[in-house]
């Protein structure tokens, strides 16, 4: 259920793959970081501690600083909570500094470098959050019978044949009507589009990070691009891990290294490419899994094809079976 989640709970060391019940790819530093910002947090779920917190700040640095609380981690199990924890603290970063400095016996810390590494780490579940769009099933309402479905909306209509995608599943027509009934067959197409450009961005020489120079007390906060070679070590290393658990879940790679791999798509996947009218550009798509799902959607129209001929020579046999019935009667 939490799959989608996998990539940044990786990337924050909350995600740690073990052999022989030793962990092998451990990150102590970065658990470490999040621990800190965990207890930031949470200081200032008590008292009258966070009206202090903004009075600090806003005497200071006047209305940028924003009166919001802290959006302290309760979920532990959506990595969302975390990237959200991180996102509200650098709102407050500065206000947060300075009352470090004037209570510097609270049991967490507060530095530039931290507060680079802190950006560092909320780029980098900024990009993996989407991953989490993967697992949201919403059910569906029913669904005509005719063997192409047509929706209209407000923003495009969609034209799915849905016993092609029913032929595809690998799974007999009740089974697979049972899982279309909890996936959006609206939004099933962009699982692809999300791992593809997950890793895109994740691959790129820049990460996306809050720029700590221009914070105010607007909600998104202006972001800017760093190089990937300029990000702390602790940055480094959050990204590396995000990338490797997004390719062995999306590229197959079963190693612990690096590959480059495209994103694997199954065929009912490719077929849905082409069958979505927002998506059948397949721009996202390498020249062979085009060639790969335009093989299969022949494939699958002509299964279409001659169920809805032999589904229409059984309704004529029964309509012929009914009028010899009335006309004997």
């Amino acid at each position: 259920m939490h799959d989608g989640d996998k990539p940044g709970a990786s990337a924050i060391g909350a995600l740690v793959r073990s052999k022989a019940k030793k962990p092998i790819n451990a990150f102590p530093e970065g658990a470490a970081l999040m621990h800190n910002m965990h207890k930031m947090g949470t200081h200032f779920s008590y008292s009258n501690r966070w009206s202090e917190l903004i009075a600090v700040g806003q005497r200071v640095y006047g209305d940028k600083v924003p009166s919001i609380r802290i959006a302290v981690d309760l979920n532990g199990t959506r990595v969302a909570a975390q990237q959200g924890l991180l996102y509200s603290e650098l709102r407050l970063s500065r206000a947060l500094t300075l009352y470090k400095a004037k209570e510097p016996q609270v049991k967490w810390e507060v530095s530039p470098y931290i507060w680079k590494q802190a950006t560092e780490f909320e780029g980098v579940l900024d990009v993996t959050k989407i991953t989490t769009k993967l697992a949201q099933c919403v059910p569906v309402p029913p669904r005509s019978r005719s063997p192409l479905v047509t929706h209209s909306s407000s923003s495009s209509s969609h034209l799915l044949f849905t016993p092609a995608l029913h032929f595809y599943c690998g799974t007999t027509c009740s089974t697979c009507c049972l899982a279309c009934r909890y996936e959006t067959l609206y939004t099933g197409g962009f699982k692809g589009i999300i791992k593809t450009t997950t890793l895109s961005k994740l691959r790129a020489d820049t990460l996306s990070v809050v720029d700590l120079d221009r914070l105010d007390a607007r909600r998104n906060l202006v972001r800017k691009e760093m190089p990937v070679l300029e990000l702390t070590e602790l940055g480094k290393t959050c990204l590396l891990r995000a990338t490797l658990e997004c390719e062995r879940r999306f590229t197959e790679n079963k190693t612990e290294e690096l590959t480059g791999a495209p994103v694997v798509y199954s065929r009912r996947e490719l077929l849905v490419q082409v069958l979505d009218i927002r998506l059948c550009g397949c721009a996202h798509l390498t020249p062979e899994q085009r060639r790969e799902a335009m093989e299969i959607f022949t494939d699958a129209y002509v299964t279409f094809a001659a169920t809805a001929r032999a589904h229409k020579a059984a309704l004529e046999e029964q309509l012929k079976v009914a009028h010899r019935c009335d006309t004997a009667g």
